[in-house]
């Protein structure tokens, strides 16, 4: 008995040795759940396409020329109005730039002839008109004239002086200089003095530079002298 039960059991090891073994080399591919065949798919023949029908459209008509807003007769009359407007600008930038400079420099050297006054000049002073007609002379009526000249040099290039726009003046003058040529009314009753040096200094640039003096004359001067010019070439 012993036997038969040792024969047994060795034999039953050896059917799941082979089982085993037989496992393990099955393919992979028989662990997976079958696949239904996929039906073949017959690829459709493609139609002809129909032929279609190409409709010319009659070409739209040319946009029509654009027209320049300005004829180009009047564009010679505005280039010449631009050009003397820019110089009636610059005449009265010049003017007041000039005029304010040269009245620094004038009372400058008011200050310095002031410093040099001896005892009896303080005492006994002269009217500051008399004492500065040198320097008014030299600082203002002077570099005045040179720019009013300048000025008019700037002016014959823009309208030669042939053309009749520029009107007849003395002396072929633009500008009347006749106000430059005057002096300074305020200053007559004013002592040369160091204790009246603020009043000189008021009545000096009350005379070149407030709203009665002599830079905003010569401005409107050149305003006038502008529209004038304008008025003449029919661009008013």
């Amino acid at each position: 008995m012993g036997t038969n039960q040792e024969s047994e059991t060795n034999a039953n090891g050896e059917n799941t040795l082979g089982r085993i073994w037989s496992f393990l080399n099955r393919d992979v591919r028989s662990f997976l759940p079958l696949r239904k065949p996929e039906p073949s798919v017959t690829p459709k023949t493609q139609e002809p396409a129909e032929p279609q029908l190409i409709v010319q459209e009659e070409s739209a008509p040319p946009p029509p020329p654009v027209l320049p807003l300005t004829r180009p007769d009047r564009l010679r009359v505005v280039e010449f109005e631009r050009k003397v407007l820019d110089w009636r600008d610059k005449a009265h930038i010049d003017i007041t730039s000039t005029m304010d400079t040269q009245c620094r420099s004038l009372i400058d050297e008011m200050d310095r002839e002031l410093d040099r006054l001896g005892f009896l000049g303080r005492w006994f002073a002269d009217p500051a008109s008399e004492v500065l007609s040198h320097q008014l002379e030299a600082l203002i009526r002077a570099p005045m004239t040179k720019q009013l000249g300048a000025l008019q040099a700037e002016l014959y290039v823009v309208n030669p002086p042939a053309d009749p726009g520029l009107g007849n003046r003395p002396n072929g003058s633009l500008f009347n200089k006749a106000r430059l040529a005057q002096h300074p009314a305020g200053l007559k009753q004013v002592p040369f003095k160091p204790s009246a040096r603020e009043e000189i200094v008021r009545q000096l640039r009350a005379w070149i530079l407030e709203p009665d003096g002599l830079a905003p004359h010569f401005c409107a001067q050149a305003t006038k002298i502008g529209a004038h010019l304008l008025e003449e070439h029919g661009t008013c």
